[in-house]
């Protein structure tokens, strides 16, 4: 028996049981003394969200062009180009942190088990998308003194849905960054979602807290959680044939810094995948031998909501498991990016924020209803929209992240009466929640609002009298610790 401390801890505070077994002398002629047999980790106290304090930060100022924009503040200046959708330079107290600002990537180079015989489980339109996105919308949303907020708004070629980010610029230098995806069309998905950007080449000092120090992929999780120190060329894992590598999940935090300090500090929300990279992916990508690759002219820099698992269960060859596949569904996150200086304290940074912290909730945008019996904003591996209407009170949907708002519809054949719906949660809990009903899937009425629910209950049923082809329920809030999650929906 282990006794553990029940003190009380400061909010946000993370504590892990790492329990190691290790050979002691004479185990194995083959085994040195001290060599780790086994470990584990446990999750001793997550903790509660950080309680940050709140900073007053300077003005801001901006100005504006057909072309760009151009955002100044407490010793930095940001241009934004309006052409591309993204950061064309930031200059944090003098030192350039930016060759090229956050773009969308849907791709990744291929693994052996991603060779063209193998890799069906994608859909290859994904491969050009962000690189060929159509900027539709670059606009100020909102301004206030200390505070700027520029939306992106672009169209995906092939018809792959449409993309918004949100970039709120603090007068002291940070940026909240929120990312939405909306596919126009439910079919096979992409190698990742996510958002590159391009890094000064000097900026190769690396430091996160998430799983590591070798790399992780959600069908590859066995690495502790903690903070690690590396350089990006440490980071890069060298194979027979140069492929998609580095990768790190459940990354709460990351910087990449300079040998003299300055550079980067991403805080998830709450967390993030990250991997950094001397080399572009399309050169890793065409590359047979890791000589033949060309270093790039800067540290390319994936900061991800998910990617798909890399496969290989029983055999080398193999596709990821269904799970671990990528659905084209609606995603959404948001991370925090945070300029350093040269002497700046990464625990320092991340107890405060902004005072009037004006950041806009992770973007969800609602997919183009298709012709399909179910759709949602999100679903989490085998926990898919499909088994919102399967009959079967075993099998569930869940959304992919504790984030809200979540939706999940339902489709009829034809118009018809609606008289209620009876919905089977996951959980019991009083789950705040809308249902909606339309005849177009476009123009939407609420038909039954508990958005102000305060009874627990596992199993609802709202009456009402509609006639619809398209039924709706938009979950606004849960309990804490629980997610959008559903069993079954009746509908009466």
């Amino acid at each position: 028996t282990i006794n553990l401390p029940k003190n009380s801890l400061p909010a946000g505070t993370e504590i892990f049981l790492n329990i190691s077994f290790t050979a002691k002398e004479g185990y194995s002629p083959l085994v040195p003394k001290g060599h780790e047999l086994a470990w584990e980790q446990f999750a001793y106290c997550e903790g509660s969200a950080p309680k940050q304090i709140e900073n007053d930060i300077p003005r801001i100022d901006y100005k504006e062009s057909s072309n760009m924009i151009v955002i100044s503040g407490n010793d930095f200046e940001v241009i934004f180009d309006r052409q591309r959708g993204c950061i064309g330079s930031y200059i944090h107290k003098g030192a350039d942190l930016v060759k090229r600002g956050v773009l969308p990537e849907f791709w990744r180079a291929l693994t052996d088990n991603d060779r063209p015989s193998n890799r069906k489980f994608v859909n290859s339109k994904y491969r050009q998308a962000g690189k060929t996105q159509e900027i539709t919308s670059c606009q100020i949303d909102r301004k206030s003194s200390d505070a700027v907020v520029v939306v992106v708004e672009s169209k995906l070629p092939q018809s792959l849905g449409n993309i918004r980010i949100d970039y709120c610029f603090y007068g002291n230098g940070s940026i909240e960054v929120s990312y939405g995806y909306s596919p126009a069309v439910r079919n096979k998905g992409p190698f990742r979602v996510g958002l590159e950007m391009v890094l000064p080449s000097d900026m190769d000092q690396v430091q996160y807290y998430g799983r590591g120090p070798l790399p992780t992929y959600i069908d590859r999780t066995f690495e502790r959680i903690g903070i690690y120190q590396s350089t990006v060329d440490k980071m890069w894992v060298e194979y027979s044939e140069p492929q998609e590598n580095g990768n790190h999940l459940d990354v709460r935090w990351t910087s990449l810094r300079r040998k003299d300090g300055t550079g980067w500090l991403f805080a998830g929300s709450p967390s993030i995948a990250f991997a950094a990279r001397h080399y572009s992916r399309d050169v890793i990508e065409n590359a047979k031998y890791s000589f033949q690759m060309k270093r790039a002219d800067g540290i390319h820099l994936n900061l991800d909501k998910t990617q798909a698992g890399v496969g290989g269960n029983t055999s080398w060859g193999k596709t990821p498991l269904a799970v671990y596949q990528l659905k084209a569904v609606p995603y959404s996150y948001s991370f925090r990016m945070i300029p350093l200086g040269k002497t700046d304290a990464i625990e320092d940074l991340l107890k405060t924020r902004p005072k009037k912290y004006a950041v806009p909730a992770p973007t969800l945008i609602e997919a183009e209803i298709v012709n399909e019996p179910v759709s949602a904003s999100s679903s989490q591996g085998e926990n898919s929209i499909e088994n919102l209407i399967d009959g079967n009170k075993h099998t569930r949907w869940c959304a992919s992240s504790g984030n809200f708002p979540q939706w999940c519809t339902i489709r009829f054949e034809k118009e018809k009466p609606v008289k209620g719906a009876v919905i089977y949660w996951e959980l019991e809990g009083a789950y705040k929640y809308k249902i909606e009903t339309s005849i177009d899937g476009k123009k939407w009425k609420c038909v039954s609002d508990n958005s102000k629910n305060k009874t627990a209950q596992k199993v609802t049923r709202d009456e009402f009298e509609a006639v619809a082809k398209f039924l709706r329920i938009k979950i606004i809030g849960a309990p804490p610790e629980k997610w959008a999650s559903i069993y079954e929906v009746e509908v009466l």
